[in-house]
């Protein structure tokens, strides 16, 4: 069979295309793996299709996401957008830097099997744009782009994919909370012998203080932990002491202040409908004005001061509450987690810096 490449702006249905041999495609269609020879055919790009190759074989021998990535770092691959604009001509110095999401593109794509596959976008009448459709509304036709992996290799590949992507979605403990200190990143939890927390963006970066950093998760787990721990002890320690208990705004405080700062806002207006309709003169007016804003301007700092105290008091109440949580028995690692941390970064020096989600729940509060 003959894969000929006809750029044109009209597409043919792939039934009728496949029966005479060949399809029309755009430049845009033309996916990472093949290119169009002298005569308009598509064939196979052996630079592209040997890295391919390589990344299906190591997929095949357990290799995770990350660790190809790494591989293909090493080995100085240009990645799928650098080598197409390499093969256009572009005078551009490759910076390598693969990703996970370029690996899972190209293990997820059956084209290299040699299937054409129509029907994955359609075009959204009302807004004009370019919507992906689910895979049950896909048309896939076998055996018409030039095959590049086996549909073998491929059906394994994607069972072990699959696989792997069950397991990863088990909640890990410090899922989505561990960020590098370095350059900031989220860092990636990486199944390899030993579980470890990784930074990949700077992998391709050899002068950065993160390039190649790794943590073990059960180091950072316990370590977590034991400081939760240590914090809700030393909470639980200063309030029984009285310390958290200092400068306690009671809500009945505010309640008073606001209701004076209402009678004298009345009083204010009271005062100007006596101006206007002439009982007071326009000097005690503005005599009891100044004396009415005075009051009020004190009484709405005061309202100001002591909202911020209550503020403050209800977020030290909430920390106890907290801390007396944590040594609660019943209470799971996965719940203190949860409910007490936001963000957790790591840095290459094994320092790390934890951002609380509950205000005052950090040693010196």
């Amino acid at each position: 069979m003959r894969f000929k490449a006809l750029y044109s702006n009209v597409s043919e249905s792939p039934s009728d295309a496949t029966e005479q041999g060949f399809f029309k495609v755009r430049n845009s269609q033309l996916i990472y793996g093949h290119k169009k020879n002298a005569d308009g055919c598509i064939v196979v790009d052996i630079e592209a299709a040997t890295i391919i190759k390589e990344i299906y074989s190591m997929a095949l021998n357990g290799y995770s996401t990350p660790e190809i990535c790494e591989s293909l770092v090493n080995a100085c691959y240009p990645t799928p957008r650098e080598h197409i604009m390499l093969s256009f001509g572009n005078n551009i110095k490759p910076l390598c830097n693969w990703n996970s999401k370029n690996v899972r593109d190209i293990l997820r794509k059956i084209e290299y099997t040699g299937a054409l596959v129509t029907g994955a976008t359609y075009k959204d009448t009302e807004t004009g744009k370019c919507r992906k459709t689910t895979k049950d509304k896909w048309h896939i036709t076998p055996d018409v782009y030039p095959v590049i992996i086996s549909k073998e290799d491929y059906a394994e590949v994607r069972a072990i994919s699959n696989n792997r992507a069950n397991i990863q979605m088990k909640d890990y403990l410090l899922r989505r909370k561990v960020f590098c200190g370095g350059c900031g990143s989220a860092m990636s939890f990486e199944r390899s012998n030993n579980f470890v927390y990784s930074c990949y963006r700077t992998l391709a970066d050899t002068s950065a203080s993160c390039h190649r950093f790794k943590v073990s998760v059960a180091e950072l787990d316990d370590t977590v932990l034991t400081t939760i721990k240590k914090q809700a002890e030393l909470i639980i320690s200063i309030d029984n002491l009285g310390e958290l208990k200092k400068g306690v705004v009671n809500s009945n405080h505010l309640t008073e202040l606001k209701k004076q700062a209402e009678h004298l806002s009345s009083l204010r207006q009271d005062n100007y409908e006596k101006y206007i309709t002439r009982v007071i003169s326009k000097e005690a007016y503005h005599t009891q004005r100044a004396d009415i804003n005075s009051q009020l301007d004190s009484i709405n700092s005061r309202i100001v001061m002591y909202t911020q105290a209550y503020e403050i008091s209800l977020a030290k109440d909430k920390a106890v509450k907290n801390a007396y949580g944590v040594l609660d028995e019943n209470a799971t690692p996965k719940e203190l987690v949860e409910t007490l941390i936001d963000k957790i970064h790591v840095y290459p020096d094994n320092n790390i810096e934890i951002t609380w989600k509950v205000m005052g729940f950090a040693v010196g509060i």
